[in-house]
């Protein structure tokens, strides 16, 4: 993390520990999951690590309003060198930081020089965080999320109402258009409910059949980081780089639709 109480902690690391971070592309299926992600989130970092969550959301309900912080710049002006990194940065609680990054991801792809700012950006923060969490918006028709495509682990949060369900499986078949991903991860967050167990067995029946995708399902954030395995930030770096130099457009086919389930 960055800030006046990391700096000595930071340096410390930089010195001893060079693995990159974990990446994990989260993706809260609804407004109505972002509170359980948040506490979810919270929960983790009180586990001793040092996590960076990158919010994606720019609408209300997004993951900073769930951990009541108030970002007042996005990630985005640090790429621009209009501000220092450590001023998009909200120290929101004991080794957890939140950026918001809504803007950056509209702007990426753009401009190629914009791009490796970006890049560089992102290459900068790695060293001081154990987890970075994507936060990214699910697919809708505008298409897929850039920082998704290059997530190579992936966890949809979803609860049983219908349009979650489907949002859930539509990025899972906007991925799928892309050529990813073989396994994901799906949280329902209303844990051991049968609604909930009914729901997930026949999100996996239809994925397998349609998408030929094969889907994991977890209690919680833990169990799912368990399953997921997750990667280091090298090969999410450079799966972004692709992303940004071939902007993800949604399929021209692609229609929203409720699942039936």
């Amino acid at each position: 993390m960055l800030g006046e109480q990391y700096d000595q902690a930071a340096g410390l690391r930089r010195l001893f520990h060079t693995t990159p971070p974990r990446v994990v592309g989260l993706v809260p299926c609804c407004a109505a999951v972002m509170p359980w992600v948040a506490r979810q989130i919270v929960e983790r970092a009180s586990m001793g690590e040092a996590i960076l969550a990158l919010d994606e959301w720019g609408a209300y309900g997004n993951l900073a309003d769930a951990l009541h912080a108030s970002p007042r710049f996005d990630l985005l002006q640090a790429a621009q060198g209009q501000l220092m990194p450590s001023d998009c940065l909200v120290d929101v609680g004991p080794n957890l930081q939140l950026a918001a990054i809504s803007r950056l991801t509209t702007m990426l792809g753009s401009d190629r020089m914009l791009n490796q700012r970006i890049l560089g950006l992102f290459k900068d923060l790695q060293r001081h965080y154990r987890e970075w969490f994507v936060v990214t918006r699910p697919a809708d028709a505008l298409g897929v999320s850039p920082l998704l495509l290059a997530s190579p682990a992936l966890i949809l949060v979803t609860d049983t109402r219908p349009e979650s369900v489907t949002a859930a499986y539509a990025t899972l078949k906007q991925l799928a258009h892309y050529g990813q991903p073989e396994v994901a991860t799906v949280v329902f967050a209303q844990g051991d409910s049968r609604e909930a167990q009914h729901m997930a067995a026949n999100l996996h029946r239809v994925v397998r059949d349609q998408l030929r995708v094969s889907l994991r399902f977890a209690g919680d954030l833990a169990q799912a980081l368990s399953q997921s395995g997750g990667a280091e930030s090298s090969e999410f770096m450079n799966r972004l780089s692709l992303a940004a130099a071939n902007p993800a457009q949604r399929p021209a086919n692609w229609r929203p639709k409720h699942v039936h389930l």
